[in-house]
């Protein structure tokens, strides 16, 4: 899935808008992993099928990469919010004066802090 996704990329084939492709893909391949994983267990107890247990843990990580990987293509490429701005990095080194802090993840994280604090 993860391969086939890189190869669209490289060879151009993932439409005209490329980041909505990627996100879609790697949405429908997380939700499509977790169904999965979530009917190991219904498969083992109606037919007994104790194989299905063993892949139970593998799908569910798998999927959780993927929803990882759709939410950070989402919000970083998507949308363009730093991961870790300078509020949260001012978070870290003791905070200083958030005045200047134009990211809005970053300001949303800080205000909740000093509404916490306050």
């Amino acid at each position: 899935m993860l391969g086939w996704l890189v190869w669209d990329y490289y060879s151009g084939n993932l439409t005209a808008n490329p980041l909505q492709a990627a996100t879609q893909r790697t949405g429908k391949y997380a939700l499509i992993l977790l169904v999965s994983s979530l009917a190991c267990t219904p498969l083992n107890i109606l037919f007994g099928w104790k194989t299905a247990l063993n892949l139970r843990r593998m799908l569910g990580l798998y999927a959780f990469m993927f929803a990882v990987m759709h939410m950070l293509i989402f919000v970083g490429l998507d949308y363009g919010f730093p991961v870790a701005g300078p509020g949260l990095q001012a978070l870290y080194l003791g905070g200083a004066d958030y005045a200047d802090y134009s990211y809005p993840v970053s300001c949303y994280f800080v205000s909740m802090v000093d509404e916490a604090a306050g």
